[in-house]
């Protein structure tokens, strides 16, 4: 059920969907995430390494949740539920992501929060993504990921030159949000 409000969440060209229906499901998705047990179910699941974080990512629950936050707020901030997402989306991203999968979202979904609210997405980069000199795991694993989905887009390097930069320097081999949770260089 998480999964098929995170596809409905997602932004179409045409409304699929009626829009008093998509601002039920919109308050369905933001209320589920706020349900600490999907959270501690993620947490708490043992993960041998194997399985990178955008697989990861798609597979559980709370993850899921997460994109189809990401999803919500793609609708504009005209949308009832933008906000609210917003909000939800804010409290997700401040946990410590054990397995980096919320991470592996926000590096896949960064171009639809650019793209309909950069003033708010600016100013967390370097926190999201890192900033000159210091690269965290999970702020690999989003910059990767970002790299991998979006390939190559100007204004989106531009944004993440520095925290490229980062990485580039990295004594330490990158952390890659897909494939493997091993360290490559």
């Amino acid at each position: 059920s998480v999964s098929l409000l995170g596809l409905l969440a997602q932004r179409h060209d045409s409304p699929a969907i009626p829009e008093y229906a998509m601002a039920k499901f919109a308050e369905m998705l933001i209320s589920l995430a706020a349900d600490e047990t999907a959270w501690n179910e993620y947490v708490s699941s043992r993960e041998d390494g194997t399985i990178d974080a955008l697989t990861i990512s798609i597979n559980w629950q709370w993850p899921i949740r997460v994109r189809g936050l990401i999803h919500l707020m793609s609708h504009g901030k005209e949308a009832s539920w933008f906000y609210p997402a917003r909000s939800a989306l804010s409290a997700e991203l401040e946990r410590d992501d054990p397995h980096g999968a919320s991470r592996a979202v926000l590096g896949e979904g960064i171009g639809r929060l650019i793209k309909v609210d950069p003033e708010w997405v600016y100013p967390r980069v370097p926190a999201w993504f890192g900033t000159e000199g210091q690269i965290s795991t999970l702020q690999q694993i989003a910059l990767t990921t970002a790299m991998a989905v979006h390939r190559y887009s100007a204004s989106l390097y531009g944004l993440l030159c520095t925290p490229m930069i980062a990485a580039i320097e990295s004594t330490e081999p990158v952390v890659s949000g897909w494939h493997t949770n091993t360290r490559s260089e």
